[in-house]
């Protein structure tokens, strides 16, 4: 009885306490940068004296100045996007481009998040077409891909990029031959949470309309 109690509490609470880490381990990130001006500027107005509740002062400054750090993050990246949106740094954001490009590994890298971030945030096409099933890693068993473009190297292939678990940032991209593919009729989300659950959250997903081979190799 006992140890089902501990399991339900954990089911319970686990999911709050890994969000909240990520969260502070991603507010953590983008605030390195900035901390010590915004610390500097705190103490300069004497915060670093003052205790809060069953925090010191060093803690007390520490999260105000990540707080203060987002929210001046926040409001520069909306100042930038407001600009960029009006093309008033279109110009400037163009000849930065072209100036880091040119710089050895720097441009590389650059160029290739640069691609990255903007296929993921772009509004006329999803990152990843479809969910499908394909013969990976032999021809004896399948797994769950994603197609990340219906315009590859040659005609009858399709790049597919199939997520590791449980974490799906790593994987591989091959090139499935249209014949060997098979569509599932499960969406982007559905697919992440089956892979990160290890297959624990694997949703009743119907195979659309397969070629009478695939159906049968299937079944």
């Amino acid at each position: 009885m006992i140890k089902k109690h501990v399991i339900t509490g954990l089911v319970i609470l686990l999911p709050l306490f890994l969000t909240l880490w990520i969260l502070g381990a991603l507010i953590q990130w983008l605030t390195g940068p900035c901390i010590g001006i915004t610390e500097t500027m705190l103490r300069a107005a004497g915060l670093q004296e003052k205790p809060f509740l069953f925090m010191n002062a060093d803690a007390v400054l520490l999260h105000v100045s990540q707080l203060v750090a987002m929210v001046e993050l926040i409001i520069s990246v909306i100042i930038i996007g407001t600009l960029g949106r009006h093309y008033l740094l279109r110009p400037l954001a163009t000849l930065s481009d072209a100036v880091i490009h040119k710089i050895p590994l720097i441009g590389s890298i650059y160029s290739t998040t640069h691609d990255l971030i903007n296929a993921l945030t772009s509004h006329d096409a999803s990152a990843f077409h479809n969910v499908v099933l394909v013969p990976f890693p032999n021809a004896d068993c399948y797994s769950i891909g994603l197609v990340t473009s219906e315009g590859p190297v040659a005609s009858h292939l399709v790049p597919v990029f199939i997520p590791a678990t449980p974490n799906p940032l790593h994987g591989y991209v091959l090139l499935f031959k249209r014949s060997q593919i098979v569509t599932l009729d499960m969406s982007v989300e559905e697919a992440f949470r089956c892979i990160i659950s290890c297959g624990a959250l694997l949703s009743q997903s119907p195979i659309q309309q397969q070629p009478a081979a695939q159906r049968s190799a299937l079944s």
